[in-house]
């Protein structure tokens, strides 16, 4: 069958340079080369991978893990209802408000515990600490093992120092052993990884991966089939080598070694950029892009396996990309709490001697959090609801109503710090005072009052003083009077300390006053209103 897809496909023309067909590649006395029909191995080969990675998971890796002390956190389960979980499992897993408001209609629930039973539903769904701890050490071992029994089978080969080696004789390069369990058990592997691909966790580059182990399998095979075996064993061990720190990382990550997972994520960055950015393309493809011509003119498969080598390659930047943007974040931790802004919710029964307090607790929360989710949680446990039923649920309810009220508050921007925020914005706006010519005042002219102070009094001015909770936006900003006044020791004109004459027995605006007048003093632009 084989053969006739070959003549079918013009196999010769297509995989093999000119001048070289199938028959110079059948095995002679001291020759032997790979064949098409040893890629089947690779399936049992895949499926004795799946049994060894059960055994290995149960066996080894889940006792470790037990060992170290990593426990699956305790979900509460969703309440059985026929509506939701038909909902959840044929149109979507986070419904829109407007979903939420229409299923309460038909459950006969409030809107906050409809919101609750999807969220339980989704982590129901979601892996636990344990499983993620199984496969991830299981791909650390076999990337450990391959990267070593692939530098065992390159040590003392000639290619492996010097790559122009690896079109010497091409395509007639007999095939060793080695070289054939190190691609079985690459194949077998990524043929396994998948088959299990619904089993295993699934992560947010779940298509990339797909992409990636396809592309992998492909460029195997093709290797494999074109006898580009020397190039081919190289480049999986450039991909194994940044793998197993990789996943060493996840497993100090899962099991609370911060430092130690911290480190291992460092030395994946620099083993990533140097193996995935610098060595595969500069190395690699520059070794099956030029070094190749210097032998045999190119054909399709020159042009195949260097465009396969490219797609791996955009993968290599985009994840390049994620990793760049986890290791910035990863160094500048430490000046989040500049970047993020500490807002704090003010309750009508808190007095003004809580605020300090508070405010402070606010920041030491959110300086120890990382990340937007983190603050979030750090401003859970900020505005926990200070009542408690003793019932879980109602508790947990009561939580996330506080919670909701607080991003409620913050996008109104209703917040204390947002208040105080923006009347320092209003009320420290400049003002230019009134400057007339013949030393005159007038009624309408903006002044100032100032205490010139004394031996034991320091320099003031009159200014209004303000309360955040008279605080009024529309239809501009302001305060409601009445307000009291008090000594400001800024002298600046602005609109907390300069005023506007006004006259209260008629006299028009532009009129001299005279020191027998009564006059009143308003704020400028308006800013105190009645």
């Amino acid at each position: 069958m084989l053969q006739t897809i070959k003549e079918w496909l013009w196999w010769e023309r297509l995989w093999l340079p000119k001048r070289v067909s199938w028959a110079d590649l059948e095995d002679k006395d001291d020759r032997i080369y790979a064949k098409a029909s040893q890629l089947y191995d690779a399936v049992p080969c895949a499926l004795c991978l799946l049994v060894v990675r059960y055994l290995f998971e149960r066996y080894l890796a889940m006792p470790l893990a037990n060992a170290l002390g990593i426990r699956d956190k305790v979900r509460l389960t969703a309440e059985e209802n026929s509506i939701l979980e038909k909902y959840f499992c044929s149109q979507a897993r986070n419904p829109s408000r407007a979903d939420v408001w229409s299923l309460s209609k038909k459950t006969g629930w409030p809107e906050r515990r409809v919101e609750v039973w999807f969220r339980r539903r989704r982590n129901q769904d979601r892996p636990g600490l344990q499983k993620r701890f199984c496969e991830a050490s299981w791909r650390c071992v076999f990337y450990l093992c391959a990267f070593l029994g692939g530098l065992l089978a390159l040590y003392d080969k000639p290619w492996f120092y010097d790559l122009r080696e690896v079109w010497i004789e091409f395509p007639k390069q007999s095939m060793l052993p080695s070289q054939y369990w190190y691609y079985m058990l690459e194949m077998g592997f990524y043929l396994s990884l998948l088959l299990s691909l619904t089993f295993d966790v699934k992560r947010k580059d779940f298509q990339e991966q797909v992409i990636h182990h396809v592309a992998t399998l492909i460029l195997l095979s093709f290797s494999w089939i074109s006898n580009y075996i020397r190039i081919g064993t190289l480049v999986m061990a450039v991909h194994d080598s940044s793998d197993i720190v990789l996943e060493g990382g996840k497993l100090f990550n899962y099991a609370k070694w911060k430092k130690t997972a911290n480190v291992m994520f460092v030395v994946f960055t620099l083993v990533f950029m140097m193996t995935r950015i610098v060595i595969f393309p500069f190395w690699l493809i520059h070794c099956t892009w030029v070094y190749p011509l210097d032998h045999y003119d190119p054909f399709f498969g020159y042009y195949f396996f260097n465009l396969m080598l490219l797609v791996l390659q955009i993968l290599h930047i985009y994840w390049a990309f994620l990793i760049s943007r986890m290791a910035y974040t990863f160094i500048f931790n430490k000046q989040l709490d500049g970047d993020v802004r500490s807002d704090e919710e003010e309750d009508d029964s808190d007095s003004q001697k809580d605020i300090k307090p508070k405010l402070s607790h606010m920041n030491g929360a959110i300086n120890g959090a990382r990340g937007r989710a983190n603050v979030k949680m750090a401003c859970k446990r900020i505005f926990r609801p200070k009542v408690k039923t003793g019932n879980w649920n109602e508790d947990l309810i009561l939580e996330e109503e506080s919670m909701k009220r607080y991003f409620e508050k913050k996008e109104k921007g209703e917040l204390l710090v947002q208040k105080v925020d923006f009347l320092k914005r209003n009320i420290l706006e400049p003002v230019n005072l009134s400057v007339p010519n013949d030393g005159q005042l007038r009624f309408g002219d903006v002044v100032m009052l100032v205490n010139v102070g004394g031996e034991n009094r320091q320099l003031s001015a009159v200014g209004i003083n303000v309360d955040v909770n008279s605080l009024t936006k529309t239809p501009s900003p302001g305060i409601q009077t009445p307000c009291g006044v008090s000594a400001a020791r800024g002298i600046q004109p602005c609109i907390r300390t300069a005023f506007i004459i006004t006259s209260v027995d008629g006299s028009p605006e532009g009129s001299n006053l005279h020191f027998d007048q009564s006059f009143a003093l308003r704020t400028t632009g308006g800013f105190a209103r009645g």
